[in-house]
């Protein structure tokens, strides 16, 4: 099922950041996703309501059956030069169809629910970033608040600057959010800009007609202490 269907919205956001941040702290790629479908829904922020609950495996299915492809583009005097990588999320999963049954790995009830591909393992750990789950849980429901959230955590890890400015063109090449038209995409970026700064203690995001403008209020402090 999964191999056949894309994960979209915040839900596979919320399940990959969940992935990454509990493979860095045990440092393993069989995760335990507790002993139910609800145990799992209660970890991500979600409710235990029987759509929710649908909703959580329908994404989970996608998700474990899809692959990741990661491409870097350089632009050089010859052009622009691709670099690519292809990774699997996940090597296998066990769930009953009973939301409130125990789970097992391989039909035995361990709690190791879901086993991460080794590549998609490697890429974790050896690039963690800090991320707060609480914070991305009270983000909402909003794929772009979740996107630009996440985006902000890589950046704080990646850049020693105190401040930068990041186009909407870019955003909209990062996010894939090129259906939306121009006007409305802006819009919508700003808003979720003022709902992660709310909520993030370290930065302060503004915004500009050609894009966003990132304050960072005191390096060393990453929200949280977990890293994804």
């Amino acid at each position: 099922m999964g191999g056949d269907l894309y994960p979209f919205g915040v839900l596979p956001r919320r399940l990959l950041a969940w992935m990454a941040t509990t493979a860095v702290a045990t440092g393993s790629r069989h995760l335990n996703a507790g002993k139910s479908l609800a145990d799992l829904a209660r970890t991500l922020g979600l409710t235990t309501d029987g759509p929710s609950l649908h909703r959580l495996r329908d994404q989970l299915d996608r998700l474990t059956g899809a692959t990741v492809q990661i491409q870097d583009a350089t632009p050089g005097p010859g052009g622009v030069h691709v670099r690519g990588t292809t990774l699997r999320v996940a090597e296998h999963y066990t769930t009953w169809n009973n939301e409130h049954r125990h789970w097992g790995l391989d039909g035995q009830d361990t709690g190791l629910a879901i086993t991460l591909s080794s590549e998609f393992f490697t890429s974790i750990v050896t690039a963690p970033v800090p991320i707060d789950l609480h914070l991305l849980y009270l983000l909402g429901s909003s794929p772009l608040r979740t996107d630009l959230y996440l985006w902000t955590c890589h950046q704080l890890q990646q850049r020693e600057q105190t401040h930068w400015h990041t186009t909407y063109r870019t955003f909209a090449d990062t996010f894939g959010s090129r259906t939306l038209r121009p006007r409305r995409f802006h819009e919508a970026l700003r808003s979720a800009a003022r709902d992660v700064t709310s909520l993030h203690p370290d930065i302060e995001i503004t915004a500009d007609r050609g894009g966003l403008n990132f304050i960072v209020a005191g390096r060393g402090n990453q929200p949280g202490g977990e890293r994804a």
